[in-house]
């Protein structure tokens, strides 16, 4: 099974384990609210990592956003990943405790070299993967995290990889050493299959949209209490 997630800095070595709810802010918000107002709802509601994805946001925007959204994290304890950004191994931004790659980012990213200097600066990588030659890829590069999916059919990429399913999430578990983040149409009544497969963490993106704050956070808190008390779980 996956473990935890082990990250550095030059004196100290602490370990972050990803596990229960990876939520992933996906901007613009499709009703129009602040990026600042949709994440803080998703740390006062208790989300365990927090990416951002900003695939059509130039450089100086997605700069922008890290530049607010980071400092919140960083203050809340919760780890910022960002999304499709490999420049970031070079930048230092508050707050931001990952990057997170999809397979198209990988062609001549040099991955160990990646992971390496991200550990460096007490950062760490995560890896897209969707089937078992890319886990085992993705962690022999030294990945220190892979999402695995889509688990479920999508409607959150305009072209999706094939579904992978709840037994194969459940192999790729096995497979890799490092955790596992389950991904790819994942509702609330899905999470307790995806936990049961051996994920340590559930991403969710399209189940947390809300027309307010105040909608997001109550659908942070429903997965969140499907994950505290296993007995809830579907």
């Amino acid at each position: 099974m996956g473990g935890t997630i082990s990250w550095y800095t030059p004196s100290v070595t602490a370990i972050v384990g990803v596990h229960g709810i990876y939520a992933i802010y996906d901007h613009p918000h499709p009703s129009g609210l602040a990026a600042t107002d949709v994440v803080s709802a998703m740390l006062d509601a208790g989300a365990d990592v927090v990416q951002l994805r900003a695939k059509r946001a130039s450089v100086a925007e997605r700069f922008g956003l890290i530049e607010r959204l980071g400092p919140m994290c960083l203050a809340a304890g919760v780890p910022l990943v960002v999304n499709d950004d490999a420049a970031l191994a070079t930048v230092d931004m508050a707050g931001v405790r990952g990057v997170h790659l999809g397979q198209g980012d990988l062609v001549g990213a040099g991955l160990p070299e990646l992971a390496s200097r991200l550990r460096s600066r007490g950062q760490w990588l995560g890896v897209s993967t969707h089937d078992l030659r890319q886990v085992s890829e993705a962690n022999a590069a030294g990945a220190d995290y892979l999402g695995f999916g889509p688990v479920f059919a999508t409607q959150s990429k305009d072209r999706p990889d094939p579904v992978v399913g709840v037994d194969g999430l459940a192999r790729a578990c096995e497979r890799s050493a490092a955790p596992v983040v389950a991904i790819g149409g994942i509702t609330f009544d899905r999470v307790g299959a995806c936990v049961r497969a051996g994920a340590a963490a559930v991403a969710i993106i399209g189940a947390l949209r809300g027309n307010s704050a105040r909608e997001i956070a109550a659908r942070v808190r429903r997965v969140r209490r499907g994950l505290d008390e296993p007995g809830s779980l579907p």
